[in-house]
């Protein structure tokens, strides 16, 4: 199998995974969220792009700055160079909207339900 395939692939089953996740604990699709509780670099790019596709694009900006940078991911996945510089803007990005939104702003709110949450709950509850 080629490795475009296999890229293609990863992203097909990432997205069922999430798809199933989003249907199961009935909030959102992002695994990284219902995992870890915590909002994920890309928190916000669905949103994002309903609403680009309802033509507000200040809306979108404010789900997701980054966006824009979606189709030059899925174009220039070969490059390694074009990546890595999206993974550093993407984090950096990620980090300053944790600063200013985390945890009661939409998109960057803190999941309650998320599995790890409730695992650390149950066994600080054991512990008491």
């Amino acid at each position: 199998m080629s490795k475009s395939r296999e890229f293609i692939l990863v992203i097909f089953i990432g997205a069922f995974i999430s798809f199933i996740a989003g249907i199961v604990f009935n909030k959102s699709i992002c695994l990284f969220i219902n995992i870890f509780g915590l909002p994920c670099p890309s928190c916000g790019m669905t949103r994002a792009y309903i609403s680009l596709g309802h033509l507000d694009i200040k809306k979108a900006f404010y789900y997701h700055p980054l966006f824009w940078s979606v189709p030059l991911i899925l174009l220039g996945y070969k490059n390694k160079k074009i990546i890595y510089i999206l993974g550093i803007l993407f984090i950096s990005v990620w980090l300053v909207r944790m600063y200013l939104y985390f945890p009661d702003i939409e998109p960057m709110k803190f999941n309650n339900k998320a599995i790890y949450v409730r695992i650390f709950n149950g066994l600080k509850n054991i512990i008491k």
